[in-house]
């Protein structure tokens, strides 16, 4: 029998001799770029931040009543304070956070709308979403009115189908929920690290898994804040206990701003891909963001309620609008209070990271290697100034030997 007329052997026998003991080991060395941590790139100081290094009470000498050595935000005084919030806002302007936060916004609605249905199906089958709406509709005091419209419309819908679409629809709208957020808040963690200046350096692996569990950190907030917002007033309505709903009313407000700052602290310091800050450097960003928040809200119903008319500019889509826009501002309030912990953080020499104290540069965080730049008005206007003159100065110059006359021949 030639080769060509030998047998083909079965695909049992084949499956067999394949080299399958070798398996575990092309997946460890496939594996192994995401095991071990990428090395530290010790990257350029960021803007705005003193070209030296020194320790804390040298640096407090040298620029007294700033805050150099200040090891926590209320021993900074008041010229340091004023140092901090200039460096937040101009690193508002060279952060792009305004387009930052459009990137997330956009990933925050692809989300949101899942979770909404994934909310109504799980509430739908145990209670009337009515009562829910009922409630939605008594908090545009303080969330714009096309949010509301928008959440109350999709919720009546939803809540409108018979139990066992809701049941299906609870896994499916639940799954969409999930992936949608992650994806926001990979967006989220991008922002707060070009908030805190540092560069991603986390695997995929540790950086996907730490996503996921902000992902269902976030979906415990929005629980609690369902129960305080929404289903306390319906059990306490249920129960007959009207004085209670009066009362309840505004502690409610104020049991959200807490857990509002809680869940921005919580944010502040774990996810940024750094050294990981004390609390104390994380706590004033989270209370004044997630106030912020509350009130620029209430701020942004009364003027979409009173003020602006997005109906009769952009018709059908006006609510839509009016909702990117809230969602939008709430990413922005997020973001700047990062900003603003970071530039805090930035105010003082000394160690801001957890461990032991270590000098600058081995910290491994660029707000606490460095110490931001001091605000001196004078000497910024007149290098304003100088500059201005050169360049008056190099553009007259020009102007006169335009005007020469060329040499006679």
């Amino acid at each position: 029998m030639t080769d060509d007329a030998k047998p083909k052997r079965p695909v049992r026998t084949w499956l067999a001799s394949r080299p399958y003991g070798l398996a575990p080991w092309i997946v460890l060395l496939a594996l192994a770029p995401f095991a071990f941590r990428k090395p530290v790139v010790h990257a350029p100081p960021p803007g705005l931040s003193e070209d030296r290094t020194m320790p804390p009470d040298d640096f407090d000498t040298v620029e007294p009543m700033r805050g150099r050595a200040a090891r926590h935000p209320h021993h900074i005084p008041l010229l340091g304070w004023r140092d901090i919030l200039w460096r937040t806002w101009r690193e508002i302007t060279v952060d792009r956070l305004p387009a930052v936060a459009g990137g997330v916004t956009f990933y925050t609605l692809l989300a949101l709308f899942p979770a909404i249905g994934a909310f109504v199906s799980l509430y739908g089958l145990f209670a009337d979403v009515a009562a829910v709406q009922k409630q939605l509709s008594e908090m545009s005091g303080v969330f714009p009115a096309s949010v509301i419209q928008i959440v109350g419309e999709q919720m009546l819908r939803l809540a409108s189908q018979e139990q066992a679409k809701l049941g299906a629809a609870f896994a499916v709208s639940l799954l969409l929920s999930v992936w949608s957020a992650n994806a926001s808040m990979q967006a989220l963690f991008d922002g707060l690290n070009i908030a805190y200046d540092e560069d991603e350096r986390r695997n995929i692996v540790t950086r996907t898994a730490l996503t996921y569990v902000f992902t269902f950190c976030a979906v415990l907030y929005a629980t609690a804040a369902a129960v305080i917002l929404i289903a306390t007033p319906v059990l306490l309505e249920r129960a007959r206990l009207s004085a209670l709903i009066e009362i309840w009313a505004p502690i409610r407000w104020m049991l959200v701003w807490l857990i509002t700052a809680g869940a921005f602290a919580i944010l502040y310091r774990f996810a940024p891909c750094r050294a990981r800050a004390r609390w104390r450097w994380v706590v004033l960003g989270s209370l004044l963001a997630s106030a912020g928040w509350l009130v620029g809200s209430l701020a942004f119903s009364v003027y979409v309620s009173r003020v602006a008319h997005f109906d009769a500019t952009y018709g059908p889509l006006g609510a839509v609008i009016a909702f990117m826009i809230w969602v939008w501002f709430s990413i922005m309030a997020v973001l700047v209070g990062a900003e603003l912990n970071a530039e805090v953080e930035h105010q003082t020499a000394f160690d801001s990271t957890t461990g032991p104290e270590r000098p600058m540069g081995e910290r491994g965080a660029a707000m606490a290697d460095t110490v931001g730049l001091a605000f001196h008005p004078w000497e910024m206007i007149k290098r304003e100034t100088g500059v201005v003159r050169q360049a008056a100065g190099r553009a007259w110059g020009k102007v006169r030997k335009s005007g020469q006359a060329p040499p006679e021949g």
